[in-house]
């Protein structure tokens, strides 16, 4: 059986193998590091070749634009399929009027950037009326930001919550002391009912509109659909579009993208669907979405490189997730090349094995409700007596990261 173990920069080697070990095959006297990654794209590493589209941008056509932008500033090309497009709901019809009336609503809640923009183009047909919104995140803001700035209409954005998910949003919402407080909630048809429901129970009197809802594109061109197959990754910025995408997919199982999700939602919608290589900012919003894009790119990349064979590999992780990933994604694709890394097999399952460990270890010091991101502390310990562990917080990018050095015997 193959020595591994696992140190932070601070820890001490692991102790010598027991002399049972001398006789493994595997004992191939190589050492291979992984060391913690920040999201930034080099040039050598993730630039893509003239032919061949590294990411797949998948939002309504031409709502793809920034994503485009900031990817091309990183040399990295992309290939468009939409695989969603928006209907308006009868609902949108009442919205105007529902605006320009006497009767004020103490909040306007806009919880996705598309919500945003119908919302706006009602709020102008009824004639721009002084109103008070909480969005959930960043990236919805920015909507109403860019309004600001390209007319000269204002509109108070009041509140964003602490992260940008919507439980999170209906838990701090404003209340005005024991007054009920009336919301007024213009949304997709297939939004959850996590915000009325969180809301209504926190006391507030809440009016729902579903003033639009998603569909799944009528046409996908099967030679886009190859091309976006064979790239790295895809990108997606809806649990509808992850809905749209696993159904044009007939072999989940063999599938080799990662998946870049806009948020935490969109990621846990993917990975009901059986999606695994899934990748998600802490925040939603373009420049966190970027991040977690050059991030699956560079796991990808590292794959591509080789593996075991005497090198010396740095990859950084922010979070234990991204380390999971990472090893299940050599893993499979290792099985399918029959290289002659397959031999090492158990010791990238032993990884996994070990980040779940890490990750429940975490959780035992956070609390259930933890969150493994934001684990402000460093943690050792001993597996089966040949194992250490240890996370590191360090800086990425003026963000806390978690630094997990690997080093493999084997």
């Amino acid at each position: 059986m193959a020595q591994v173990s696992l140190s932070s920069l601070s820890l001490p080697p692991p102790p010598p193998p027991p002399p049972s070990w001398s006789s493994s095959p595997l004992q191939l006297q190589r050492r291979v590091f992984f060391r913690g990654f920040t999201a930034k794209a080099s040039s050598s590493s993730l630039a893509c070749s003239r032919s061949d589209p590294k990411v797949v941008v998948t939002r309504e056509r031409g709502k793809n634009g920034k994503l485009i932008n900031a990817l091309a500033k990183q040399g990295i090309k992309c290939l468009e399929l939409p695989l969603i497009e928006h209907m308006h709901l009868p609902d949108l019809d009442q919205l105007p009027s529902v605006l320009s009336t006497d009767y004020a609503f103490d909040w306007i809640v806009i919880t996705s950037p598309e919500a945003g923009l119908v919302f706006l183009n009602a709020w102008k047909a009824a004639g721009t009326p002084k109103v008070k919104v909480g969005v959930v995140g960043v990236g919805t803001a920015r909507i109403f930001e860019e309004v600001e700035q390209s007319s000269k209409c204002s509109i108070d954005v009041a509140f964003t919550p602490s992260k940008a998910i919507g439980k999170v949003l209906a838990a701090e919402l404003p209340k005005h002391g024991s007054e009920k407080c009336t919301v007024l909630y213009p949304a997709s048809a297939k939004a959850s009912t996590e915000i009325e429901e969180g809301l209504t129970n926190r006391g507030f009197d809440v009016t729902r509109l579903n003033t639009y809802t998603t569909v799944p594109v009528h046409h996908v061109d099967q030679l886009i659909l190859r091309q976006a197959l064979s790239a790295p990754v895809v990108t997606v910025a809806s649990p509808s579009a992850i809905r749209a995408w696993v159904n044009l997919i007939s072999d989940l199982e063999h599938l080799d993208n990662s998946v870049a999700c806009i948020g935490e939602t969109t990621a846990l919608a993917a990975k009901r669907l059986g999606l695994r290589n899934v990748y998600h900012p802490t925040n939603p919003g373009l420049e966190g979405w970027l991040d977690s894009i050059l991030e699956a790119l560079s796991v990808h990349d590292q794959f591509q490189k080789g593996s075991v064979g005497g090198q010396q590999m740095q990859i950084k992780y922010p979070n234990v997730q991204s380390y999971v990933n990472f090893f299940q994604t050599r893993e499979r694709n290792h099985k399918q090349q029959n290289s002659e890394v397959v031999n090492c097999l158990p010791v990238w399952r032993d990884h996994v094995h070990l980040a779940e460990l890490l990750r429940e270890r975490g959780r035992e010091k956070m609390g259930k409700n933890g969150d493994m991101n934001s684990l402000p502390y460093q943690m050792k310990y001993p597996l089966s007596g040949m194992l250490f562990g240890g996370i590191l917080p360090i800086e990425c990018q003026s963000r806390n990261s978690y630094l997990i050095v690997v080093e493999f015997l084997v």
